[in-house]
């Protein structure tokens, strides 16, 4: 969709756009009106964040691991070796889901010191929203809790894909229609 791509470059992100080529996996920048294309890194990424001038992603390429780099692609350093995934960077802190079949709640410090569980429990589709964490469990219920795990509560229930922009929280209903309602209480 060029009308999203275009506001994605004109956002607060407007240097950095992720983009797949032919069939690969590659963490890419570019000016905003889509000139000077370089890759950073060539590998299959996920679950990529911006945050204090450092690229954070899930690297299936290296066990799943979660890798940090500066935003010119040098200074690549694996933060965390073992499986993960759904990072979601904020607050100095990095949380994201560990071992792919439980996938358990886990935050750690940005230079991957300070690993801890916060949630026992599948979470994944991890967002961050007014100093509160939003995942999903296996069933497609969406929770919310505080940065140190506390403070569950349960939101809706049957969603797929929830995004959060301006503190709404958009998802997709196992009806196929998209619901939005507000985070911030």
């Amino acid at each position: 969709n060029p009308a999203f791509l275009q506001s994605i470059l004109r956002g607060p992100h407007r240097k950095f756009c992720h983009i797949l080529l032919t069939g690969a996996h590659e963490i890419c920048r570019m000016k905003p009106d889509g000139s000077q294309l370089a890759v950073l890194k060539a590998c299959e990424e996920w679950y990529m964040n911006i945050y204090a001038d450092r690229i954070y992603f899930c690297n299936f390429d290296d066990g799943l691991s979660i890798c940090a780099m500066n935003l010119d692609g040098s200074g690549l350093k694996t933060l965390y070796s073992g499986e993960s995934s759904d990072i979601c960077v904020a607050e100095d802190t990095i949380f994201f889901s560990a071992d792919r079949t439980s996938r358990d709640l886990y935050r750690m410090n940005l230079d991957g010191s300070g690993v801890q569980k916060i949630h026992s429990g599948y979470a994944r589709f991890t967002n961050y929203v007014d100093g509160m964490l939003c995942f999903a469990d296996e069933k497609g219920t969406l929770y919310y809790c505080d940065t140190d795990g506390s403070g569950l509560q349960q939101r809706a229930a049957n969603v797929t894909y929830p995004v959060i922009v301006d503190g709404v929280l958009y998802c997709e209903k196992e009806s196929g229609f998209v619901e939005s309602f507000s985070l911030i209480q």
